[in-house]
């Protein structure tokens, strides 16, 4: 008994250190996580007020997930089992009591909105962090940290996941919290902050477990030693997928099969998620590719609500004809820091996560079609990268003609996106 208090003393201990690591340290960072905040609360309450919740909506392929409706607050189905987010039901409990208290009470709305701000919160966090990470690696230049900063503010996924339903504002906060702490915390990670990431990373979406993997491997050296650290980093995570699979299994024994004898366990833990699997001919995977991974995460082209899949359409192609110029120029500048700084521990991890979601999204094909499921993953890198091309630059008039071209870059950006995402939500209906 003392061991087990011992160990979630530990456990304790470490959740509040990576607490304490992933909120604002100073006062530039609270600047960033305030003024986020502010805006992404703003954009929130702006898409609640024109949401008909009772007729039902889509954003860029955005629901309300199951894990978020009243019946799952039930004790025994709020640790629901998903494959593709195991423990994401577990995590989301605390919220869910957050948000259905006052409607069970009061008789109040109150679902969506909570789910929002906790929502823009995470992607609030999300940006004080890329601040801090630019910051560490380019500490020469505050305001030009600030413009990177930016060029990762104005990209259109960031600003909707702000304010969507999802998994993929928390997923983006998990990931950027972990290489803020595992890369420039001053304190070194333990067994019990990687169980802790281990779980919430992979209990959050499975497919980023495998980025913790290849992280890990990164940073911890030999292959022997990696094998031993992954083991010891499980035991948590794998506890709590032990009890939420229990939990299925016996509501799928007792309360499913009854009532619908037809209904396999295995469709039951996979969900719906094989209608994502999608597969095209050759020339129109490229297309695909061309507009879902490298386009719509960072410049919308198609009305922003009610959007599905992707549209070759003369308004699109219009569009892309204007901003293949600075869009090629942005990617240039990216592919030049993934070379000068190949050599870097961070880029192998950034590459990594790249690696991961290329398999499972442009190989295997899942959510291939559909931008906003894979790029929350990964856009925080693109102005990490950006900060670490500016310590290129040693003559001070050549770094301020890059900062001025990546301010012009993310000021048209925003406002194009913005103007893309306004509309849409004000047409919704």
């Amino acid at each position: 008994m003392s061991k087990i208090k011992s160990i979630a003393l530990c456990l304790w201990k470490a959740f509040i250190s990576i607490i304490r690591a992933t909120l604002p340290q100073n006062r530039n960072e609270k600047k960033v996580f305030v003024f986020s905040f502010v805006f992404y609360l703003f954009l929130g309450c702006f898409w609640l007020f024109h949401v008909n919740q009772d007729g039902g909506f889509t954003l860029l392929g955005y629901d309300t997930y199951e894990y978020t409706i009243g019946e799952f607050l039930i004790p025994y189905k709020v640790l629901f089992f998903k494959l593709r987010h195991p423990l994401m039901a577990f995590w989301l409990f605390p919220i869910s009591v957050i948000a259905y208290l006052p409607e069970w009470l009061l008789g109040v709305a109150s679902v969506l909105p909570v789910f929002t701000v906790a929502a823009n919160l995470a992607m609030a966090l999300s940006t004080s962090l890329v601040w801090r990470i630019c910051r560490l690696i380019n500490p020469s230049s505050c305001y030009g940290n600030l413009i990177c900063t930016g060029v990762y503010f104005s990209f259109a996924q960031i600003i909707i996941i702000s304010f969507a339903v999802e998994s993929f504002p928390f997923s983006s906060l998990a990931l950027l919290s972990y290489i803020s702490y595992d890369c420039f915390h001053h304190k070194k990670t333990d067994i019990y902050s990687d169980n802790l990431f281990f779980a919430i990373i992979s209990g959050i979406t499975i497919t980023n477990g495998l980025k913790f993997v290849l992280a890990q491997f990164l940073w911890k050296g030999r292959c022997l030693d990696f094998v031993k650290k992954m083991i010891k980093s499980s035991f948590l995570f794998l506890f709590l997928i032990g009890i939420a699979i229990f939990v299925a299994v016996v509501r799928w024994e007792f309360l499913i099969r009854p009532v619908s004898p037809d209904v396999p366990l295995i469709s039951l833990l996979l969900g719906d998620s094989m209608n994502y699997v999608i597969h095209y001919d050759f020339f129109q995977w490229l297309k695909v590719v061309g507009y879902n991974f490298f386009v719509s995460p960072i410049l919308l082209c198609v009305d922003a609500i009610n959007f599905e899949g992707f549209d070759f359409s003369k308004k699109v192609l219009r569009n892309l004809s204007i901003w293949i110029i600075p869009l090629s120029l942005f990617y240039g500048s990216l592919l030049l820091s993934l070379w000068i700084n190949r050599k870097k521990q961070l880029v192998h991890v950034f590459l990594c996560f790249l690696v991961v979601d290329m398999l499972i999204h442009l190989i295997l094909g899942y959510g291939l079609n559909e931008g906003h499921i894979f790029s929350a993953h990964w856009l925080f890198m693109f102005p990490i990268l950006l900060a670490m091309l500016s310590n290129l630059f040693r003559s001070a008039i050549v770094k301020n003609i890059y900062y001025l071209c990546l301010f012009l870059f993310s000021g048209i950006l925003f406002i194009h996106n913005m103007s893309y995402i306004v509309t849409g939500i004000i047409n919704m209906n």
